[in-house]
């Protein structure tokens, strides 16, 4: 039996390894390492845009909606009408009490010109001490019931005034919950008002976290991209019991145009290695084919893969990759070459 020499076969397939893709692929392809953010020392922390003053307009009596002259996005100024709701029972007994206090301040002019008579009487000696004693009563229930239907009267004006909703401070219409001719029941919201001249964001930060923030350090909030200086730091004192977290209030720079709800993600110095496991990869190198978002990842031998991945917020030059990849996993920044090498797969 023939057996081919071992140098020769050896030879043979040092030759057919260099015809395979891995070695004839061509030069290497410009490629990033998988990591977090390069910023060491900050943490990262997913914060919410609040507004500091929000009112929530609502009755505390039921009525039907007979007016809403604003709409949600609609600028107000302090004391505009927002709402009002139907209230003529109300106005009704206002208009009764105003009434009933012209009828009692009209006796009470009376007894005091009939005290004032029968003090002159008395000093002149024709007029017993017991009839001046009666028109001195006479006159202080009639100031009495002066007081009391002013009383009424004023707690009737709150009542009706109950049944219009007007705007607290100046600012902007954020939604309204209620139609003209709906029925609005107490406590239910009817508009939402805030003040897009004092906003903040309000994060939850681990308590760890807090304990390591660097005294004098920079915070800073980022929204799709933009930094923001806060103008104010502020930490409320508790800590919640099940999370250990801290809630942390960043006040937005003023004249920023931000709208509450929207999220931001929120910046602390810490002190030690990079508080985020958030991993990035640059603009660049990501795919879009429709609704999906890919990128060519390097394997061992240096051969591109195409691997889908699920992005994040947008962080300058870079981007936030939420699935899809390892920290430590090479990525190639020009998709198209990749795409080129493996023949667009």
């Amino acid at each position: 039996m023939n057996r081919l020499p071992l140098l020769p076969l050896a030879a043979a397939l040092a030759g057919l390894a260099a015809l395979s893709p891995a070695f004839a692929a061509g030069p290497a392809l410009p490629a990033v390492t998988v990591g977090a953010p390069a910023a060491s020392g900050v943490y990262q922390a997913d914060g919410q845009v609040e507004a500091v003053r929000e009112a929530r307009l609502a009755v505390p009596v039921a009525g039907r909606v007979t007016a809403r002259p604003v709409n949600a996005g609609d600028r107000v100024s302090a004391g505009q009408l927002v709402a009002e709701i139907d209230g003529e029972t109300a106005r009704e007994a206002a208009a009764a009490s105003a009434a009933q206090i012209a009828a009692a301040q009209a006796q009470l002019d009376v007894a005091r010109r009939e005290v004032e008579r029968a003090r002159a009487l008395a000093a002149k000696q024709y007029l017993s001490a017991a009839a001046l004693e009666r028109a001195e009563a006479q006159y202080r229930s009639a100031a009495a019931s002066a007081r009391a239907q002013g009383a009424s009267a004023r707690a009737a004006g709150a009542q009706a005034g109950l049944y219009r909703l007007s705007a607290p401070f100046a600012g902007l219409v954020a939604d309204t919950f209620a139609n003209v001719g709906d029925l609005a029941q107490p406590g239910q919201p009817i508009a939402v008002v805030y003040d897009p001249a004092a906003l903040r964001v309000t994060a939850s930060v681990p308590a760890s976290v807090e304990s390591r923030v660097q005294a004098g350090g920079r915070f800073a909030i980022v929204v799709d991209g933009q930094r923001l200086v806060p103008s104010r730091v502020q930490w409320l004192p508790a800590t919640d019991a099940v999370s250990q977290t801290r809630t942390l209030r960043l006040e937005v720079p003023a004249q920023t145009a931000l709208a509450p709800g929207r999220f931001a993600r929120v910046e602390l110095p810490v002190s030690g290695a990079a508080g985020s496991s958030r991993l990035t990869v640059p603009q660049q190198a990501v795919v879009r084919r429709a609704e999906l978002t890919a990128v060519y990842v390097l394997r061992a031998k240096g051969a591109p893969e195409l691997r889908y991945v699920r992005l994040g917020d947008s962080l300058g030059s870079d981007v936030e990759v939420l699935a899809g990849l390892r920290a430590g996993e090479r990525v190639v920044t020009t998709p198209e070459a990749a795409a080129r090498r493996t023949g667009g797969h």
